[in-house]
């Protein structure tokens, strides 16, 4: 019983999140959104680049989502071993290896704060350092603030301060990433980009540059978008072959690039499950 009530929810969330993307992805002003959203991530993502390129990785984003997700629905008794126990149950997320992995990476950068339970010391109670909560507040806003800059109804003054807001959009956002909901789950296409390190930079210049030239055939070599997404030329060249092999785009003697609707489409409805997401955890209606 549990298990089918479960099951439902499930599938409530997802349709309404896919109804709430549709309505944005409809928008004329999505572009604008897009633009404004690249301008404030492009800006936030090069202050650590090496250790961004390898969270925008959608399962290790996922990961780390899931370390929040726990922690405002716990607090005080929130442990590793509940988000070791959450990750691994979803099989070929994360090895255990890469998950420890990155939890000791999450330690050693100062992005969370762990110490022993006074009842068991074998498990380790943790929380969001204030820099992970000033990193996920900053990420947050890159979203918020294009819809909310070209929505005049719309005003998101009480989202503005951190402190009151994380723990409100993290207790809603959990609704999805505890019932493993992901964007990948949603449009599983996407994962061909967003399952790579830098994924969601790498798509998103070449949507910038499609915006900003106005054409489908962009002048883009694989180089500005290594630099750009601070990762190897032949990373790049790599995402753009398997694209190129799906039909996403086409690569001209590796200084341009001729875009196919199916990779716009891709990205105007990626993006717009994104934004429906964040809007979700807002508990912002979409206008």
């Amino acid at each position: 019983m549990v298990a089918i009530m479960e099951s439902q929810r499930r599938y409530i969330l997802i349709n309404e999140l896919r109804e709430r993307a549709c309505g944005i992805c409809k928008k004329t002003n999505l572009n604008e959104m897009i633009m404004i959203h690249e301008m404030m991530l492009s800006t936030f993502y090069t202050r650590k680049p090496l250790f961004y390129k390898v969270l925008f990785k959608h399962h290790r984003f996922y990961v780390c989502s899931t370390i929040l997700a726990i922690y405002y629905r716990n607090k005080s008794s929130a442990t590793l071993k509940q988000v070791k126990h959450f990750i691994l149950k979803r099989k070929n997320l994360m090895s255990a290896s890469a998950l420890n992995a990155l939890l000791i990476q999450l330690r050693v950068s100062g992005r969370l704060e762990t110490c022993r339970r006074n009842d068991n010391r074998r498990e380790s109670l943790y929380s969001p350092s204030t820099s992970l909560l000033q990193e996920a507040f900053e990420l947050i806003q890159s979203m918020l603030k294009p819809y909310e800059i070209l929505n005049s109804t719309v005003s998101l003054h009480y989202a503005r301060n951190a402190e009151n807001f994380i723990p409100h959009f993290l207790l809603r956002y959990s609704d999805y990433i505890l019932n493993y909901i992901t964007i990948v789950d949603i449009l599983p296409e996407v994962a061909l980009f967003i399952e790579k390190d830098a994924g969601h930079m790498i798509m998103l210049i070449i949507y910038r540059e499609y915006v900003q030239q106005n054409s489908r055939c962009i002048m883009l070599s694989s180089k500005k978008i290594a630099q750009y997404g601070h990762v190897s030329r032949s990373h790049v060249c790599n995402v753009l072959r398997e694209a190129q092999e799906k039909g996403y785009l086409k690569i001209q003697n590796n200084l341009s690039i001729l875009l196919s609707e199916k990779f716009i489409s891709l990205f105007r409805l990626y993006f717009s499950i994104y934004m429906a997401l964040v809007l979700y955890a807002t508990d912002e209606k979409t206008h």
